[in-house]
């Protein structure tokens, strides 16, 4: 993990280190995530996810804080976010998404058995959009979106809308509530919620065409 201040330097580099349990679990990090109280959360392959506590100056499992008995405690996290209620919403490799309620201590799974009891959807990344609908991008099964208030989550693919593409790799959504989405091979997709359909953009540049989008920022502009 890289810690840079406003110019780009690197000021820390942490690493993880077998004999203080202190240090993050794992230097294979997929997640890096601030909540609204400015605390640091990391996603691991097969190592679950990490809260940083500042008083302590530690990394702690959060299933070992809120959920010792969990299943998910070694999952593989590639998405993070947090809603309204401050329920935790997790993407992970093959094993669906899960939405973490600390208050009752209760765990909602979602897409983790579409292809057998043991194997889920491979979540690329979690997005709640303004008006708490919950996103989520798979590798080989398009995109997902649940709507505040449902209890299942509908799918887009190449089958039954117009992506071009199964691999979904990002969200962002802009002031017109659209919903971007960056893909892997066929690059920028909005989603217009009014209509329903996504289009796509072509990202030219001077002298090839960007097709692999894996972060997408939308400015205050």
């Amino acid at each position: 993990l890289f810690v840079l201040n406003q110019f780009g330097k690197i000021i820390k580099n942490l690493r993880y280190e077998y004999n203080n349990k202190k240090s993050i679990k794992s230097n294979s990090i997929w997640k890096v995530y601030f909540d609204q109280e400015y605390r640091l959360w990391l996603g691991y392959y097969d190592k679950g996810i990490d809260i940083y506590d500042p008083k302590y100056r530690k990394f702690d499992n959060f299933f070992n804080l809120y959920f010792k008995s969990s299943k998910l405690k070694n999952i593989s996290v590639t998405g993070l976010a947090i809603d309204q209620n401050q329920k935790v919403w997790l993407g992970t490799d093959g094993n669906g998404v899960h939405c973490l309620d600390k208050k009752n201590n209760k765990i909602v799974s979602y897409l983790d058995k579409i292809y057998s009891d043991n194997f889920g959807a491979a979540i690329q990344s979690v997005f709640i959009d303004s008006k708490e609908n919950v996103w989520a991008g798979g590798w080989n099964e398009g995109a997902y979106l649940l709507k505040k208030g449902a209890d299942t989550f509908t799918n887009f693919s190449v089958n039954n809308s117009k992506l071009e593409t199964n691999r979904v790799v990002t969200f962002a959504e802009d002031a017109q509530g659209r919903i971007w989405l960056g893909t892997w091979g066929r690059g920028l997709y909005y989603y217009d919620p009014q209509n329903n359909v996504f289009t796509n953009l072509e990202i030219l540049t001077k002298d090839f065409q960007v097709l692999d989008v894996r972060k997408i920022i939308v400015d205050k502009n």
